[in-house]
């Protein structure tokens, strides 16, 4: 059994890079900020980047983290849509608030 060396590891990873995505390690390091520019997460642990692309015209647009390029942009291209969710979100609250659930009473069950 042949156990690949990290330095195996990095060579690999970067020629995948280049055959999938055509960019270098440099191109790769310019759009790299430290952290995911929607969640604000730094690198790291479970936080990975990924590179975000067009499916269309298959133009790189930056790194995400994983679970914002998957759930956030990826299932909400439309950035006319995203404006309205933020527009939504920042527009003033009514007022009306929420009752509280009433808290239910513990049931004394009869034992057989």
């Amino acid at each position: 059994m042949c156990l690949k060396t990290e330095e195996q590891k990095e060579k690999a990873r970067w020629a995948r890079v280049l055959k999938v995505y055509g960019i270098t390690p440099e191109q790769y390091a310019e759009l790299d900020n430290g952290s995911c520019p929607i969640c604000l997460r730094t690198w790291g642990g479970t936080v990975r980047p990924c590179i975000d692309h067009d499916h269309v015209t298959g133009q790189i647009r930056g790194l995400l983290c994983i679970y914002c390029n998957r759930y956030v942009v990826g299932r909400n291209r439309d950035a006319d849509r995203i404006r309205r969710v933020a527009d939504y979100l920042c527009a003033e609250l009514r007022g009306w608030v929420v009752p509280p659930k009433p808290k239910r009473k513990k049931s004394i069950r009869a034992s057989k």
